[in-house]
């Protein structure tokens, strides 16, 4: 029977916990996951935070945005991360986390071989400039070594992460796109990210090249499996646990 490929966390447990929350980060360690993948936003004043969408609505119930609060409201635990939509109240005194937080609880758990998988999302970070962006997150993420990986869909945030000295850099691209395969031969980036429905307009063919190949969002076993004969060095899924226990 084919193996399952490597497992990530997307935006760790999200199928249990919060996305991108210290609760669904740790449950996804917990998991014994291979890695654990993230998204970054940027405060007003250049305070990476891990989030996904640029406006609060959806993720924490606020009709603003994250660039109109400050670091100090991250610190403060203003803004909440509880996904009411798909919660309620269950997971009410989840806060937005600071990137430092999120670097700190990684590190105090014992899974350490997880792979940390930054996505810098473009808004915020090139509203505060992609070499200020790579640069505080690399800093934030310093005593996790080697186990960092900077990834984007923009291909000039992730040159700037590897010219920056990031220890490893992804891109996320289109597989329909011949543009995204040309530049991603001139790049040759150490993770290539795609989802599930570029694969499928590509006729599931993936690129040869010096890269790993992540694909998102799996959850079932038989796709995973498929994904690794196709040549996928991981699949992104929402619960590390229901894969591992369904094989």
């Amino acid at each position: 029977m084919t193996s399952l490929p490597h497992l990530v966390a997307h935006r760790g447990d999200s199928a249990d916990h919060p996305e991108n929350s210290v609760t669904a980060i740790r449950a996804a360690l917990d998991a014994d996951a291979d890695g654990v993948e993230f998204d970054l936003q940027f405060t007003g004043d250049g305070e990476p935070v891990v989030l996904h969408d640029r406006d609060l609505r959806r993720t924490g119930g606020l009709s603003r945005f994250i660039d109109d609060y400050d670091a100090n409201d991250v610190r403060e635990g203003r803004l909440p991360a509880h996904e009411p939509g798909r919660f309620g109240t269950r997971f009410e005194g989840e806060r937005v986390a600071s990137l430092a937080t999120m670097v700190s609880t990684i590190k105090a758990h014992p899974n350490t071989q997880a792979r940390i998988i930054c996505e810098l999302k473009t808004e915020t970070a090139t509203a505060i400039g992609a070499s200020t962006a790579v640069r505080r997150v690399l800093h934030a993420c310093h005593d996790l070594g080697a186990r960092v990986v900077i990834i984007g869909f923009d291909a000039g945030i992730v040159r700037t992460a590897r010219s920056m000295g990031a220890p490893a850099v992804g891109w996320v691209v289109s597989l329909g796109s011949t543009l995204d395969r040309e530049q991603a031969q001139v790049m040759a980036p150490d993770y290539l990210i795609a989802d599930r429905a570029s694969l499928m307009t590509a006729g599931g063919r993936l690129w040869q090249g010096p890269w790993r190949w992540l694909i998102y969002e799996v959850n079932t076993i038989a796709e995973a499996q498929r994904l690794t004969r196709a040549g996928a060095w991981g699949v992104e899924t929402s619960s590390v646990q229901r894969l591992r226990e369904a094989q």
